[in-house]
């Protein structure tokens, strides 16, 4: 909601945030938070073993897509769609990632699982089709 009254605010007053823009000063955010919150860690002597893995390319594949491309995608939409119907897609979010979730960990969904994706993609189809 807050995105959506900065952009109003700056439609008022002629301004020419987009959605890259905006996405990017959330981050920035994020990053400060972070920042801040190694630096508490640091201070207070906790230390850590060391591992090097493979996983820095997920991990950066995974800073990229959400974050930075995803928060995009999100303002964006904001800018240009009602915010309940913004909201109901982002929900459905995790029928894209349990798939995923159910490959790499050998695991398959339970039947309610079915249930709740078909009934969550027909309340975003049912907003998008009576808007």
């Amino acid at each position: 909601m807050l995105s959506r009254k900065a952009f109003a605010v700056d439609r008022l007053f002629a301004g020419g945030i987009d959605a890259g823009t905006a996405a990017y000063q959330r981050a920035l955010a994020g990053i400060l938070v972070a920042a801040l919150a190694w630096g508490i860690v640091s201070w207070r002597g906790t230390d850590r073993p060391r591992t090097a893995g493979r996983a820095w390319p997920w991990v950066l594949a995974n800073a990229l897509t959400g974050p930075i491309l995803g928060v995009v995608c999100f303002q964006w939409a904001l800018r240009t769609t009602p915010a309940g119907i913004v909201q109901a897609v982002v929900a459905t979010a995790p029928l894209l990632v349990i798939p995923f979730a159910a490959r790499l960990e050998h695991n398959r969904p339970r039947l309610v699982y079915y249930a709740g994706a078909v009934l969550a993609v027909t309340g975003v189809s049912g907003l998008l089709l009576w808007r």
